[in-house]
């Protein structure tokens, strides 16, 4: 009985496992990264920490490149409760968000605002985005494409652009 049992059960998975390689992926569902996308490569290729800009997520696996806080993955706090300090300290100094006391576009989302963000990162002069390298050791900004930074661009393609951060590193 227990053979019949175990021959049953890898024939199931069988199936299930060729019924499932078979299926169609949903439109739009490609993901685009460094190996398909120039921008993602460019990144993959820099130096540093990145800085993305509000609710753009996923950029770390995309580019393989370090990121100082993945600002659409902000609901992963209570897995991480420790980094709760450090993450309040990144909201405030770069994004100008409270973790305690959000902003209402940043309430019950669990990433960080992006008209928000946009406002205080187009506030920003050159001055201070040279002093958030100096404290945090980002060398490059990604945001969204229609962002307006105090920064030179890097690389920008149809939705995405990436600013350099001009800061002599030690």
């Amino acid at each position: 009985v227990a053979h019949v049992t175990y021959a049953a059960t890898l024939l199931l998975m069988a199936t299930a496992a060729g019924l499932t390689w078979n299926l169609q992926r949903p439109r739009g569902f490609e993901m685009t990264d460094r190996t398909n996308e120039v921008l993602f490569r460019m990144l993959s290729e820099g130096r540093g920490l990145l800085l993305t800009g509000g609710d753009l997520h996923l950029v770390q696996l995309r580019s393989r490149r370090p990121i100082l806080l993945d600002g659409g993955g902000l609901d992963a706090l209570p897995y991480a409760v420790e980094s709760a300090p450090e993450m309040d300290r990144i909201l405030r100094e770069v994004y100008g968000v409270d973790l305690l006391n959000p902003p209402d576009e940043a309430r019950f989302r669990g990433s960080v605002p992006p008209e928000f963000t946009r406002a205080v990162w187009q506030s920003y002069s050159r001055e201070q985005w040279e002093a958030l390298a100096s404290r945090f050791g980002v060398r490059q900004v990604l945001t969204p494409g229609d962002w307006d930074l105090k920064l030179p661009v890097a690389v920008r393609n149809r939705t995405l652009t990436v600013y350099d951060i001009p800061y002599n590193f030690p």
